[in-house]
């Protein structure tokens, strides 16, 4: 049987002598330490699990004597009965701060003081649990992400050589005359293509899970990088013939991390693709101001219905519909996005209804390149013009 340790700081009255026998013989060593100044002596050579400090009618503010021992135990969350005469008990409501604190007044009486004593070390056993199970959690989860990590991180290389081989492939597809062959090298395309993009949101989920990823905030052109990542995404979306429409065609400066709002802006893209019928069309936009810059992803797809919805904006929640063409996926890109958009001191945001597509918003800082985002303006292409 574990021994628990109570120490009793101050005066000792008869009570505390009738229940000391009885919490021996259940395990429970007691101490007694009459003047404070013995105090640090008694706590550091005993390690006491519970403090009763009983001032007494003539001592000075129980609430100062509690602070005092607070500051002696070294800031260490020791649980502590506080014994308060009813002349001390107006005095109760200055104490500063009563976290791990129980109160009792006096006189004391046997049985009561008892049992506030065993709760107290049903309560301190209670923690302990939790803290031991939060470690162990810890650990599992810390093994987890390694493992994931390790899994996207070998993976990655040779899958990223199938797709390039395929790409490869593809750009000499006038040299294959069978039909059947192109389409099924198409096949291969999207699925290498969506397992790629699954590895690096996993590899670039657990970094962040565990502060690997170091935010390198600055002030770029998000519209150069909405066009650089829509280029690799148009031949993407040709093969569902869906029409990807960059309506940001003027810089748009903004303050956050390059490489991660890459990350956004393609995780938004393959989402919108992988949503979208055929023949429908993905209209990316952007609207600045003096303070903030607020990219959309809107498409004409399936859609989700309200149930849906709220279980995608559950904190946390991780989830994955099927595309229109029944393409899989684990959810983690938009996950991803949501972190990436918060650690860059933004907000992210969705919309959507069955049968009309979805449109997913983010805002960023606002940053400053030639004046250019001196005031609001809306960024539309002049071939495919904002409606008011």
């Amino acid at each position: 049987m574990q021994i628990r340790t109570l120490l009793l700081i101050g005066s000792h009255t008869a009570v505390f002598s009738k229940v000391k026998e009885q919490l021996e013989q259940e395990g429970i060593r007691t101490l007694y330490c009459k003047q404070l100044s013995g105090v640090p002596k008694c706590i550091q050579e005993n390690q006491p699990d519970l403090i009763i400090l009983h001032p007494g009618r003539k001592t000075e503010n129980p609430c100062h004597t509690l602070l005092r021992i607070r500051k002696i135990s070294g800031g260490k969350e020791l649980p502590v009965i506080l014994v308060f005469s009813a002349q001390q008990e107006k005095l109760l409501g200055e104490c500063p701060d009563v976290t791990y604190t129980d109160f009792i007044s006096s006189p004391l009486r046997e049985k009561e003081l008892i049992l506030r004593i065993k709760h107290q070390f049903a309560l301190i056993k209670a923690n302990q649990t939790i803290q031991r199970r939060n470690e162990q959690l810890k650990r599992t989860i810390e093994s987890r992400d390694r493992l994931y990590a390790l899994i996207a991180h070998d993976l990655r290389s040779p899958i990223g050589t199938v797709k390039m081989l395929n790409d490869f492939i593809l750009e000499e597809k006038s040299c294959i005359s069978c039909p059947r062959v192109i389409e099924k090298l198409l096949m291969t395309k999207n699925i290498t293509d969506n397992l790629f993009t699954l590895l690096e949101n996993l590899l670039q989920w657990s970094q962040s899970q565990h502060k690997r990823i170091k935010l390198n905030s600055g002030i770029f052109d998000v519209a150069a990088t909405i066009r650089q990542v829509s280029v690799l995404y148009t031949h993407i979306a040709k093969t569902k013939k869906i029409r990807l429409v960059n309506q940001v065609d003027t810089p748009v400066y903004v303050q956050a991390d390059e490489e991660m709002i890459k990350t956004v802006i393609r995780n938004l893209l393959s989402n919108a693709i992988k949503f979208s019928y055929p023949g429908g069309k993905i209209e990316i936009n952007a609207i600045h101001g003096r303070k903030r810059v607020a990219i959309t992803v809107r498409d004409e797809g399936r859609g989700m219905s309200r149930e849906e919805l709220c279980r995608l904006k559950e904190s946390g929640q991780k989830a994955s519909l099927p595309g229109t063409r029944k393409e899989s996926g684990f959810g983690l890109g938009l996950s991803l996005s949501q972190e990436f958009i918060r650690q860059n001191k933004g907000k992210f945001s969705f919309t959507s209804e069955p049968g009309a597509g979805s449109m997913f918003r983010f805002t960023l800082p606002a940053g400053y390149g030639d004046g250019l985002n001196d005031a609001t303006t809306r960024h539309t292409s002049a071939k495919h013009p904002m409606r008011p």
